[in-house]
């Protein structure tokens, strides 16, 4: 009954949210990120708290970090499920996170495709061309330091559907930090490779345990070297992490 119930409200809160979010951006046009901002959290916000309540999914968010997170900075985390997006928007509830996501996200999920359309996120066509990637990777770039945006990247490039950590690839995330030096902070995720697919989520989400735990916060550079170096560090302390938490 839960899960009529939370798949019930879950439609009927998309529809909503979708026309919601368009009145926000044609009723006060102009590019104040702000908005996006709130809505984003206030949206992951709701769906993780109706999950919460009729499934027991459950989210936990740990921190190893000693220091306090600058005002922005760049993400980059593995990948599991559509989920994540929802997961990571919810835990920066101060930070204005920005993805870079497949084309393919453009249109067909209610309210979020539009968000990532308009909200300053960068939609990246894997089979397009690379001048056309450039273009909007470098844009978030521009924006990450203009308009204080935090970026965050799955250096995996697609989802794992086994939950394992797979190859880490650098162009995106040498291509954002080429005009903005910011600060990378590396993030583990696990548990959205059981509700990656809709068949799993009737099967899978009352069962969920969602794990964020922010793992290493790494110094600006624009060195190529360097940044391959914090990717590999970074590929292994997620990897490690993901393996822990799998093994219990």
């Amino acid at each position: 009954m839960g899960l009529y119930i939370y798949f019930s409200a879950q439609v009927m809160m998309l529809l909503f949210h979708d026309l919601y979010v368009k009145l926000i951006y044609y009723l006060f046009p102009g590019k104040d990120h702000r908005r996006f901002h709130l809505f984003q959290y206030m949206a992951a916000s709701k769906y993780l708290g109706l999950a919460k309540t009729y499934t027991g999914l459950r989210m936990i968010i740990q921190s190893n970090l000693k220091e306090e997170l600058p005002d922005n900075f760049l993400i980059i985390s593995n990948h599991q499920s559509l989920f994540d997006i929802l997961a990571l928007t919810f835990s920066f509830p101060r930070f204005y996170v920005r993805f870079v996501a497949k084309k393919e996200l453009s249109y067909g999920v209610p309210a979020l495709s539009f968000c990532l359309r308009k909200g300053g996120h960068a939609l990246i066509d894997r089979r397009g061309s690379f001048k056309e990637s450039q273009k909007k990777l470098l844009k978030l770039s521009s924006l990450s330091r203009k308009k204080g945006f935090c970026p965050a990247i799955f250096p995996e490039g697609t989802r794992s559907r086994s939950g394992k950590v797979g190859k880490f690839h650098s162009a995106a995330v040498r291509m954002v930090l080429s005009r903005s030096q910011l600060p990378i902070l590396s993030v583990a995720m696990d548990g959205g490779h059981k509700i990656a697919k809709v068949k799993d989520l009737a099967k899978n989400l009352k069962d969920t345990v969602y794990r964020i735990k922010f793992l290493k916060l790494y110094a600006p550079t624009m060195d190529r070297r360097q940044i391959l170096s914090i990717l590999e560090q970074s590929r292994v302390e997620i990897t490690d992490q993901v393996n822990q938490w799998q093994q219990k």
